[in-house]
């Protein structure tokens, strides 16, 4: 089997981008001369086509931060997979005869092992051996990164379960090799990252610059604005983990900004949406996308007063659009079967604005669309 990267079924991530960042430097090595090259540019005398300091420090505090995102869980027949250890490739009608209480799941293995990973290989949380190890790029076993399957679960309310989603993979020839099988699943739009997965060549984990361009960023003269620019404008967000939910209070000067304003209701001038009760504004605004929401509440002062007026009125119309309008946000427990965690938000309204902003919650909506996706295609598939 020649080199594989395989990807989470789920995110269409795949586990080793932490520490294919951490190497950066040497991808740069010989990218950078390449770049030149297919502009007819020469490299100038006083360009020593290194990446500066700053960058440098700013790349391994990212691949650092992203560590624990090679954590994966194997899902399959782990009895049936260790008999066809040579042979790996498994018939699709045979695959697909599985019952489900032979499809376990085993989670806290890793992708660490570089040699190991080329092949498409897992490592157990203990090893026994240097062969105990579990082919996921094809055959009975799929791989997915321990924080997407409580997405899954939570975006499908359960319904699409780790057995459920093998299935399709195997459904779709994950087992013989006559599907997508280590690039993702078939019939699924995997986002801004689509492109990147599916392509043949090398993947670049900051897929929207150039080297000249993340070489450039030494001119910001600050780390941090460095990691900023290579997380959103260079597309690395959507990398990282999905499970980092901003919960830190910080002073939100956006949230600070409404003031409570004394409007009778009974104002002859007073908009009738205005002189609706608090909870059927609620009902409403929930419903409308953010800037619909920021539009209903500028339509009085008396509708601004009431939505967004007090910080207890600002909080609940945040919480209930969180939870209605978009999930994602709401933090939720790690387990295969996670639980709402909306009770650790102190102030929603601000938690909302960091969420926004937020690139693990960037990513966590795009994986939250992809499991959405996922029950769509099982059940066309009859899965």
């Amino acid at each position: 089997m020649g080199k594989t990267k395989t990807h989470c079924l789920i995110s269409g991530c795949t586990p080793e981008s932490a520490s294919e960042l951490q190497q950066y430097d040497e991808y740069f090595d010989w990218k950078y001369g390449e770049e030149l090259d297919e502009e007819w540019v020469e490299l100038d005398d006083t360009d020593d086509a290194q990446l500066g300091p700053l960058v440098l420090q700013a790349i391994r505090e990212l691949a650092k931060d992203e560590e624990g995102i090679d954590n994966v869980t194997v899902i399959g027949d782990f009895v049936k997979a260790k008999e066809r250890l040579i042979e790996v490739t498994t018939p699709r009608g045979e695959a697909l005869e599985t019952p489900d209480s032979a499809i376990t799941l085993r989670d806290n293995c890793s992708c660490n092992g570089p040699v190991d990973w080329i092949y498409g290989l897992v490592r157990p949380p203990v090893m026994k051996d240097d062969f105990d190890n579990y082919s996921v790029s094809v055959g009975l076993l799929v791989m997915v990164q321990d924080f997407a399957l409580p997405i899954l679960h939570l975006a499908t309310r359960g319904r699409v379960t780790p057995q459920r989603l093998w299935r399709l993979a195997m459904h779709q020839g994950h087992s013989d090799m006559t599907g997508a099988g280590w690039k993702g699943l078939d019939d699924i739009d995997y986002g801004e990252n689509d492109k990147e997965m599916r392509a043949q060549s090398d993947i670049t984990y900051i897929p929207h610059m150039r080297c000249k361009e993340v070489k450039a960023l030494e001119g910001l003269g600050d780390v941090q604005m460095i990691k900023d620019a290579i997380v959103h404008r260079g597309g690395y967000w959507m990398w990282m983990r999905a499970d980092r939910f901003p919960l830190d209070v910080v002073c939100d000067q956006s949230a600070l900004s409404f003031t409570s304003l004394d409007v009778p209701l009974s104002s002859s001038n007073t908009p009738a949406i205005a002189k609706l009760p608090l909870e059927l504004l609620h009902i409403i605004a929930r419903e409308c996308s953010l800037t619909s929401l920021l539009s209903l509440a500028s339509t009085s002062r008396t509708t601004r007063s009431m939505l967004m007026g007090s910080e207890p009125n600002r909080n609940a119309l945040a919480t209930a659009w969180i939870m209605w309008s978009a999930p994602w946000f709401a933090p939720a427990t790690s387990d295969t079967e996670p639980r709402y965690e909306m009770d650790k938000v102190q102030d929603a309204w601000a938690y909302l604005q960091r969420c926004r902003a937020n690139a693990s919650m960037r990513n966590r909506a795009r994986i939250w669309k992809i499991a959405e996706q996922i029950e769509v295609v099982a059940e066309q598939s009859g899965v």
